[in-house]
């Protein structure tokens, strides 16, 4: 429903919102690591000129300096796709974005002793919709297996007729009243195509079911 895709929509936000506010915090550390690790790396190539260090030292640090800014990539790559994200979740400009730590509030604490598998199956629209359609496929394949029982059907008319068409010249017992009265018995033994309707039905009610679990 739209109600569900709304909520969605906000969780997806709030969510990305977390996430590139912790990628930020992770980002600027990094970046310090690389100005560190890179000058690290200096001083070990001056130590080695020197005859201080030994090549070893010198490939050591940049290899360890090589790592940090590998890591920088990855954070910005990641920093860069949470803010696309946002701005089309948003409609604001990803340039734009930016997070502030203290409007995210503290993640609320979880009893151990609350039942919260039961209360997330209970609270979710996703699986909530998928048992309601697994009932509907039950409802409608016994459905389809009541169609091959035998059905008495009452059948009834009544018609009035009218004297400007001579009809009581041409009747000789004419009466305006007329009523039928009828039964229709149904013995539905050779029904084929019921018969594979209701093992079809059976079948998408297998299936909803099948789904329903999953989802739980």
């Amino acid at each position: 429903t739209a109600d569900d895709q709304r909520a969605a929509t906000i969780l997806e936000a709030a969510l990305a919102y977390i996430q590139l506010d912790e990628t930020t915090a992770k980002l600027n550390a990094l970046l310090r690591q690389a100005e560190d690790a890179q000058r690290a790396a200096t001083v070990a190539r001056e130590r080695m000129q020197e005859g201080v260090d030994s090549q070893v030292d010198v490939t050591r640090a940049n290899l360890m300096a090589a790592r940090v800014r590998m890591a920088v990539t990855q954070a910005q790559g990641n920093f860069d796709l949470l803010r696309q994200r946002l701005a089309q979740l948003t409609g604001l400009a990803a340039d734009s974005i930016e997070t502030d730590p203290t409007s995210i509030p503290p993640r609320p604490e979880v009893s151990q002793q609350e039942n919260l598998p039961a209360r997330a199956l209970e609270n979710s629209p996703a699986i909530r919709a998928a048992e309601e359609k697994a009932k509907a496929q039950e409802q409608r394949a016994s459905g389809e297996h009541k169609q091959m029982y035998p059905a008495i059907d009452l059948v009834a008319s009544y018609g009035l007729f009218t004297r400007y068409n001579n009809y009581d010249l041409y009747f000789q017992r004419f009466s305006r009243n007329n009523a039928t009265l009828g039964v229709a018995i149904r013995f539905p033994v050779l029904n084929f195509v019921q018969r594979a309707q209701a093992a079809a039905a059976d079948a998408d009610a297998l299936k909803a079911k099948k789904q329903a679990q999953a989802a739980r």
